[in-house]
């Protein structure tokens, strides 16, 4: 069997599969060209921003975010990837732009990461309350649970079995202790599975 993945007649397959909704801009964020991925979003429309200037349509903030690193990899010839907020109509998205030269244009990569970033930062409420009920020496097993049941469903959508407690502690900014008391004092059955080679000190 030849390679699949290097056959050209599978090229647009796989570009829908894991690449996202491409834009490409020139030197003043205009977008020369779009393919989009993110058929669900109403903003990333073929028609509303193609020939626009992309920079005139984001929110202020997003734009003090993004444009630094636009012109880094425009005049630096380098790679930015980095996750961004973004408000429109009254509601908030999350989303991952990676950006890299493209002869004397720059390809954007955008992927929607909206719904994880709501379940992480709902964990990571649900931790802060963990932390003020520890302090006032209340039951804590309701909590360890609610928070549990958060990673549980954050890790089932977002990572493959099995996970490890190096990735849970970097992915959250706990303590490997904090990790074990969770899922022992939660009472939960969880869909994935700790690896084999993590170690608990």
């Amino acid at each position: 069997m030849g390679s699949i993945l290097n056959d050209e007649r599978n090229a647009q397959r796989l570009l829908k599969m894991t690449a996202g909704t491409l834009i490409l801009l020139d030197e003043s964020g205009n977008c020369i060209d779009i393919q989009v991925q993110d058929e669900g979003l109403w903003f990333l429309n073929e028609k509303l921003l193609k020939g626009q200037n992309l920079f005139n349509l984001f929110p202020q903030e997003t734009y003090r975010q993004l444009y630094p690193n636009f012109r880094d990899v425009l005049t630096r010839k380098c790679v930015s990837s980095q996750s961004y907020e973004m408000k429109l109509n009254d509601q908030t998205y999350y989303f991952r732009c990676t950006m890299q030269p493209y002869d004397n244009l720059v390809l954007c990569q955008y992927k929607d990461i909206t719904e994880s970033s709501i379940q992480r930062r709902e964990i990571l409420k649900r931790n802060k309350e963990l932390d003020e009920i520890k302090q006032r020496n209340l039951p804590k097993t309701e909590v360890y649970t609610v928070i549990a049941e958060l990673i549980d469903k954050y890790i089932h959508q977002n990572y493959r079995n099995p996970i490890s407690i190096d990735m849970l502690c970097k992915e959250f900014s706990f303590s490997k202790n904090h990790i074990i008391n969770i899922f022992f004092n939660s009472k939960i059955n969880f869909h994935w599975n700790i690896a084999t080679n993590s170690t608990i000190k």
